[in-house]
């Protein structure tokens, strides 16, 4: 459902929190000609939450870094 929407770019990560949270924080580059806003953010998540059933966190980027290997989808933080 994330890649349907206009806004978003080819590139995302799902960060994961050990233990679960109360919402899924995603980290999404934007599409070509999208700037990243509070607004976004916003607006997104709740088309996601609305789509899954699931409360989204949006950190939305210009470019997110690229690494040299296959993309990391899912990023595990550690507690702090």
């Amino acid at each position: 459902f994330l890649m349907r929407q206009p806004e978003a770019g080819f590139w995302y990560q799902f960060v994961v929190k050990p233990g679960g949270a109360e919402k899924i924080r995603c980290r999404l580059e934007l599409a070509k000609g999208c700037i990243p806003a509070p607004e976004l953010a916003d607006k997104l998540g709740s088309r996601m939450e609305f789509a899954t059933g699931i409360p989204f966190e949006f950190e939305l980027y210009e470019k997110l870094p690229r690494i040299s290997q296959k993309a990391v989808r899912v990023v595990y933080e550690e507690e702090s």
